[in-house]
Formats: structure tokens, C-alpha cells, sequence
């Protein structure tokens, strides 16, 4: 269009030059040609702004919300760049390639259950997307489920935005599993061992997500390890797909790995189990032993030059619109207000009228069991509880490139097959992980944290990260000057105006020791102990290799002391040495704590 102009031009001025020759002047008036009147009306069009979207696979609905972009849009046009080869593996290693060398895509799009963009956030590859939120009209911070976002922004950025999330989740009988809140490792491996049928989970897939949602790490003073091990080995090496659902009902089965992305999907496997049926987590798990897989995420290359214009394509997925029409809602809403909407409406619970005039409930599935048809109805207020609670104590997503699970799997076949004791084994991926360099797996630093409510804080954080967080949990805290204890600075206590839950205590503004003074599950460890557990469940998460002292003044007080890399967690128990804990404390080194218990006892 341009050349057409100038071609136009230059046909323009050389007629004036031929008029000029053959005249010897010209007419100055305003008249002009038609020819001349239809050449100047051309002007060449804006190029459109392309913005490369990077996929694996090329899903339809991602198509679908592109070719409604692009004819809402006529300065920006998306163009979608499938990296899907023979398999996904090879499509998001060319995806990484192109990234980190400077060729990628503006925006990828992906899911937490097929790529980890862990990477591409250490290498600055990909953009935080808060100061995009904190400008959003749209969609910010206060829109997102709390749990998820937490989850999301855990290393201090936001480096992908989700529409959606599915939940993974096992599965039980009560007499399995006596509360749901944990499922502990003596109840699973009961399970798996008196069953008559296996699981239909691998032992693989066990160690592998065992590990994402922290239930075990390499670390030499965390004795899970061998738990999840000893679990492993009466799992199939391959899983098979059950179809007989009576053998869940009957409880013939252990447990099974769900994936729950809705009302439906939980209403339908809790009536296959039974009405004893419990959703639990992994044992000795972060949070409740959950995990979120993130669905439909995109981020932003931090090389691309068109970050802005990227940034109005996802955003419109949450536009009322949006949500509406292109959001993939079948699955759970990563807005808060979006998945209200979605448990209020399972609650909805439909009729129809039978020919004899009587008023019967519509059945949201009918299935077959045993030869028999059943139905499911709408959701009951407890089905929403539950899955409300699932959803805000899910703790960590799901992950794919963690390399202490690929040493876990491999170096667990040697037991399994019988060519080395449980203690060789364990010893053996311990050692591959300490060779490592920058050695990092699941849970690197993770006893560092105390849970207080949805949020964590850990030894080394900043006072002002800590105080931001409380300020967040909308709770209160008190500031105590401690001038003549040379440990520390000064500490807060923190409570909600009838209880104090923590102690938090700084040096030159960075934490260096955590207390919990409440017997209450509020507040508790990373590994899920609080004061008013009792000895045996300290032991159960934290094995029995401790340092013990016991007191005597006004009664009896006996200390465990666990070394745990870069920290302490130190237990007071008073009365009977096996009883209920009353203090919980975390602490760097240098900072134990010093308390009047009385004469130490020395025990033989």
C-alpha cells in the first residue's frame, strides 16, 4: 500500500512537470482531477501488533478464545505457535530452547500438570505478572482464592496466572483413615497391607506426588523417607484401572489418587466409595497433604516487546464476559467469586413430576455398581464444607522437575527387587542428593516455616514480610523490647484479641526464632505438630532421634530437641515424658531458648 502511494505521487508530479513544459504556466485555482481527488484518499493501514502465544497441543478451547480476541481486536492479532511434536516432552524442550535463547513466544500457555515453568523463573525468563494486577481494572490480588494464590506467589512473585484448578486428593474408608485431617502413616500402610486388592496407584506415582506435597524429603534427620518406602513396596509397580467400583464400596481397595476439578466429580467418588467414604491427603504432608493442578495458566516472556498487549489477552479471560464464554468453568474458578457461585449452584437440587403426580428429586448422574443403577443428587451443605476446606488448605501445586523424585524412583527399585536393605537405599539417594550441585528438592528449608492459619512464616524472613502477612491475616500483634536478652532484639506476640497463637522473635529485623503458645491447630509446624499433640505424633512426623532433657521444679518438664539442617524444633513436654506438648519452638542456631525448668535430671 505504501509503494502503491508513491508510484501515485511521482505519477502526480510528472504530469504537473509535462503541464509546466507544454504551457509556460499554470492555474493557480482549487480546482483538482478526479484522478487526482481518488489518489489522495489512499493511506496505508496500521499493521497489526502480532502476539506469538506458545502451546503444547493446541487445545480447542484456546483456539476458541484466540479467534474471539482477535475479532474484538484491530490493532492486535494472536498467533498461536503449537510446539506439540510426537510427544509433549519434546514440544516443551523446544518450548525451554526458545525461551531461554531469545526466540519464544510472547505468552505461553500451559498446565502445572504437563510443564513446571520453575526454571524460567530462576533464569528471569518470565515476567511477574503482580504489578500487571495491581493495575488490572479487571482482575487483582483480592479476586483470587486465597490458598491458590498464596500457593502461586510462594517464591515472592507471580510468575503464571491460572483460570482454573483441579484438586489431587486420596481417597478411603474411615476405617482406613479415623480423620481426614491426617492420614497417618501407620493407618496407610495397614491399608495397603490387610486389603485384598491393590490400589489404583503405582508406586511411582505414590513417591512422586508423596513428595510434591512434602510428605518426605532426602534430608538425613527426616525418617519419612523410609515410611513412604515401606508404603511403596505393597503398591503395584504398574496401576491398573479398576472397573469393578464395588471392590471401593466394600473396602477391598486402600485408596486411590483422585482428581477433583468439580462438585460433580466429588459427589460422584464419594458415592462410589460409600457413605463411609473420606477425602484425605498424603501422609505427613504439608497443608492437608493436597495439591493444586493449576489448568489453562499463561505467562509473559520477559523478552517480549509486546508485554502490554500480551498482558490484555489474558486478562481477558476474566472479564465478566470472559468468564462467561471462554473461561474453561467446568473445572474449579481460580476467582473467589466465580467458585462461591459454583458450590451455591451445586446446592441446586432440581424435580420433575412422575406420572402418578408425585414430586420425585432429579438425579445430577446415574451410574452403575454391581449390577445395579444409582443415582447422585444435588450437593448437601457439609459436601460444600468439605470441599471448601480442601481447597483453602491445599498448600503446594503440583511439579515436574524435581529431581529428587526421578533419585527416589530409581534408587527404590534396587529394595524392591530385593538387591539392597531399606537402610542401603535410603542412604543411597541421600548420597546422590548431597552430590548434586546447588542440591534442592521438595522440601529444601521446609522445617524453616511455622503455619499459622493459610499463611507460613519462616526463620530468616524480614520483620516487614512477617508483620505484612499477619497484617493480611487480619491479625494482631504486640511488639515486646527485650534490651538485656542478648539473643535477640525483641520479639511480638501474635493472637486475634482472645487468644496469642505465636512468638515471633527478631535480630536486626530478621527472624531467628518462632514460638507456639496456643494449644490450638491454628498455628503448628511444617510437619504438622502443634502444642496439645502428644509425644507419639511428634514421633510419628519427626522419628526418635532427638536430644532429651528432663527437668524437675515445680513438676517434672522433659525437652526434645531436633536438629533439622538449618534449624531447631524443640518440644516441651510437662508431666509425663510420653504425654501432651506444651511448648513448640523453632529457632536458628544460637537462639535456643532458655527457660527455668528446674534441676536437670540425668537419666541413664
Amino acid at each position: 500500500m505504501k509503494t502503491f502511494k508513491t508510484i501515485a505521487l511521482l505519477l502526480v508530479g510528472t504530469v504537473s512537470s509535462l503541464l509546466l513544459m507544454g504551457c509556460g504556466e499554470i492555474d493557480t485555482g482549487t480546482k483538482t482531477s478526479a484522478w487526482e481527488k481518488e489518489t489522495a484518499t489512499i493511506v496505508p493501514e496500521e499493521p497489526k501488533t502480532e502476539i506469538i502465544l506458545g502451546d503444547i497441543g493446541g487445545a480447542s478451547t484456546l483456539q476458541e478464545a484466540i479467534a474471539d480476541f482477535n475479532s474484538k481486536n484491530d490493532r492486535i492479532t494472536i498467533t498461536i505457535h503449537d510446539y506439540y511434536e510426537e510427544n509433549i516432552s519434546d514440544g516443551i524442550s523446544r518450548l525451554y530452547d526458545d525461551i531461554l535463547t531469545g526466540k519464544g513466544p510472547d505468552i505461553i500457555s500451559f498446565s502445572t500438570d504437563e510443564m513446571d515453568v520453575e526454571v524460567l523463573r530462576e533464569k528471569g525468563a518470565i515476567e511477574n505478572l503482580i504489578p500487571y494486577l495491581e493495575k488490572s481494572d479487571v482482575i487483582g490480588e483480592e479476586d483470587i482464592v486465597d490458598s491458590a494464590y498464596q500457593v502461586l506467589t510462594a517464591d515472592g512473585g507471580l510468575y503464571m496466572l491460572p483460570t482454573n484448578f483441579v484438586l489431587y486428593t486420596l481417597i478411603t474408608k474411615e476405617k482406613w483413615c479415623s480423620n481426614k485431617e491426617n492420614f497417618t502413616f501407620e493407618e496407610a500402610l495397614r491399608a495397603v497391607r490387610e486389603c485384598e486388592e491393590d490400589p489404583m496407584i503405582s508406586r511411582d506415582l505414590f513417591l512422586q506426588e508423596g513428595a510434591i506435597c512434602g510428605g518426605y524429603s532426602g534430608e538425613t534427620e527426616d525418617n519419612r523417607l523410609e515410611q513412604y518406602i515401606k508404603i511403596a513396596e505393597q503398591l503395584p509397580q504398574q496401576a491398573m484401572f479398576q472397573t469393578n467400583d464395588l471392590l471401593m464400596r466394600e473396602g477391598k481397595i486402600p485408596f486411590n489418587l483422585e482428581c477433583i476439578g468439580d462438585m460433580q466429580q466429588y459427589l460422584y467418588k464419594k458415592s462410589v466409595w460409600g457413605e463411609d467414604a473420606v477425602y484425605t491427603g498424603f501422609p505427613g504432608a504439608e497443608g492437608n497433604g493436597r495439591i493444586f493442578i493449576f489448568v489453562n495458566c499463561f505467562a509473559i516472556n520477559s523478552q517480549s516487546t509486546h508485554k502490554e498487549e500480551a498482558w490484555k489477552f489474558v486478562e481477558s479471560y476474566f472479564t465478566e464476559e470472559g468468564q462467561k464464554t471462554i473461561a474453561p468453568n467446568w473445572n474449579f474458578s481460580i476467582l473467589q467469586d466465580v467458585l462461591d457461585q459454583q458450590l451455591s449452584d451445586s446446592r441446586k437440587q432440581e424435580y420433575y413430576q412422575t406420572s402418578d403426580g408425585k414430586r420425585e428429586k432429579l438425579p445430577i448422574l446415574t451410574y452403575e455398581i454391581g449390577g445395579t443403577y444409582e443415582n447422585v443428587y444435588a450437593a448437601q451443605d457439609e459436601d460444600i464444607q468439605d470441599v471448601r476446606e480442601m481447597i483453602n488448605n491445599t498448600k503446594v501445586m503440583q511439579r515436574s522437575d524435581l529431581p529428587f523424585i526421578g533419585i527416589t524412583q530409581e534408587e527404590t527399585l534396587y529394595y524392591f527387587n530385593g538387591e539392597k536393605s531399606i537402610e542401603e537405599t535410603v542412604a543411597a539417594i541421600r548420597n546422590r542428593i548431597g552430590e548434586m550441585p546447588n542440591a534442592t528438592n521438595a522440601q529444601t528449608d521446609r522445617d524453616v516455616v511455622i503455619n499459622i492459619g493459610d499463611f507460613s512464616v519462616s526463620l530468616y524472613e524480614s520483620e516487614q514480610e512477617i508483620l505484612g502477612k499477619l497484617d493480611k491475616m487480619g491479625l494482631l500483634y504486640e511488639k515486646v523490647e527485650d534490651s538485656d536478652n542478648k539473643k535477640y532484639n525483641y520479639y511480638y506476640n501474635v493472637g486475634d484479641g482472645e487468644a496469642q497463637f505465636v512468638q515471633v522473635y527478631f535480630l536486626e529485623k530478621e527472624c531467628v526464632r518462632i514460638r507456639i503458645s496456643s494449644n490450638e491447630t491454628f498455628a503448628h509446624t511444617s510437619r504438622g505438630i502443634y502444642s496439645g499433640n502428644t509425644y507419639s505424633q511428634m514421633v510419628d512426623q519427626y522419628g526418635d532421634s532427638y536430644e532429651k532433657h528432663t527437668y524437675m521444679g515445680k513438676e517434672r518438664y522433659t525437652i526434645y530437641r531436633y536438629a533439622l539442617g538449618e534449624c531447631f524444633h524443640e518440644f516441651g513436654i510437662p508431666g509425663e515424658a510420653t504425654g501432651e506438648i506444651y511448648n513448640v519452638d523453632v529457632y536458628v542456631s544460637g537462639q535456643m531458648p532458655i527457660y527455668d525448668y528446674g534441676e536437670e535430671i540425668v537419666e541413664d
